[in-house]
Order: C-alpha cells, then sequence, then structure tokens
C-alpha cells in the first residue's frame, strides 16, 4: 500500500488527501512569511522552513538520533516514532 509521508514532521497517510489536511492544520501556521523555500543540497529535497532542512540534514544525513529507548537502548530520530517503538515492543512499560 502507498504512504503519503509530511516532509515536515514525516508522519505518515494513506491517501494523499489526508496529508494535506494534516499540512494545513499542523504546518500551515509555521510557514515563513516570504514564501522561500530551502532545499537541501545533498538529496534536493524541499522544506518551507530553514529549521526543517536543519532537522532534515541532522536525520538523514548525518544519522543523529537523539531520542533513546531506556528499556533496549535503541535510538530513534523522533520522539513520535520512540513512542511508538515502546508501545509495539515493551507493553509492560
Amino acid at each position: 500500500m502507498k504512504s503519503y509521508e509530511c516532509n515536515e514532521c514525516e508522519q505518515k497517510f494513506t491517501k494523499k488527501r489526508q496529508l494535506k489536511k494534516h499540512q494545513q492544520d499542523h504546518h500551515k501556521k509555521q510557514q515563513n512569511s516570504q514564501n522561500e523555500f530551502f532545499m537541501c543540497q545533498k538529496c534536493s529535497r524541499v522544506f518551507m522552513r530553514l529549521r526543517s532542512l536543519k532537522k532534515h540534514n541532522l536525520i538523514r544525513h548525518k544519522n543523529i538520533r537523539a531520542f533513546t529507548c531506556e528499556k533496549c537502548n535503541k535510538h530513534f530520530a523522533h520522539k513520535q516514532t520512540l513512542n511508538k517503538h515502546i508501545l509495539r515492543s515493551h507493553k509492560e512499560i
């Protein structure tokens, strides 16, 4: 099944319209006022905010994993992904 990923927070959706609604609801207010775009020099992915580009570089190209599971010491780039891991892998916590 095809999924659509938000380029701001990497949340995934099964339908394109769900992704568009999510982006409007959660990221529209955060767009920069000059409608500038910021492109990653390594993979050409485009972002509406410089902060998102910087986060992308840390996670995708420098492989920074800032969130660690206290139970198994596994590292994750996003707190949301860590939380999902805990729910799936460590239900007893």
